[in-house]
C-alpha cells in the first residue's frame, strides 16, 4: 500500500495515461481512496489473524474471508468517498475532500470499521428507500376476518 500512495504522489499514473493536471487529480483522489480503505482492511485482517492464532480458533476454512477482506473494504472506501463527494451523504463539506490526507484517513476508518461502515450505510438505506421487512407490530396483529 505505501508503494501504491508513492507511485500516485509522484504522478507516474499521470504521465504513464496521458492525463491532464484535472483528470489526474480526480484519479489521485480516488486512488488514495481505494488505497486508504485496502490499508485499514488489511491491518483489520492482519489483527484478527493474530488474535485467532493466538487463541487457537483460526481455521483454514477462512481463508477466503482473509483474501477478501482488504478488497472489500477497499471498494467501499472507494464508494464513500463517492457519495460524500456526490453531495447525497454530508459528512462534511464537499471542498474538504480536495486534502489528501482528509481522504486518506476517512478511507483508513472506513476500511478498518468496514462492518460498521456497511451497517451504517444500510441504516441510511432504509431511511431514505424504506424498507420491505415486516415490522414486529404487523407480524402480531391478527389476519382479518375473510
Amino acid at each position: 500500500m505505501p508503494t501504491l500512495m508513492l507511485v500516485l504522489w509522484l504522478d507516474y499514473p499521470q504521465h504513464w495515461l496521458g492525463l491532464s493536471d484535472q483528470k489526474y487529480r480526480t484519479l489521485f483522489l480516488y486512488g488514495l481512496a481505494w488505497i486508504g480503505g485496502t490499508l485499514g482492511g488489511t491491518l483489520f485482517d492482519i489483527k484478527w489473524l493474530y488474535h485467532s492464532v493466538a487463541r487457537q480458533i483460526w481455521h483454514m476454512d477462512r481463508r477466503l474471508w482473509r483474501f477478501f477482506t482488504p478488497h472489500i473494504s477497499g471498494g467501499l472506501a472507494f464508494t464513500v468517498i463517492t457519495l460524500i463527494s456526490s453531495g447525497l451523504l454530508r459528512v462534511f463539506d464537499q471542498h474538504a475532500l480536495e486534502s489528501p490526507s482528509l481522504i486518506l484517513g476517512m478511507t483508513f476508518l472506513v476500511g478498518y470499521f468496514s462492518d460498521s461502515t456497511v451497517a451504517k450505510l444500510a441504516e441510511i438505506a432504509d431511511t431514505i428507500f424504506g424498507t420491505t421487512r415486516s415490522s414486529k407490530k404487523q407480524d402480531e396483529q391478527p389476519d382479518a376476518p375473510k
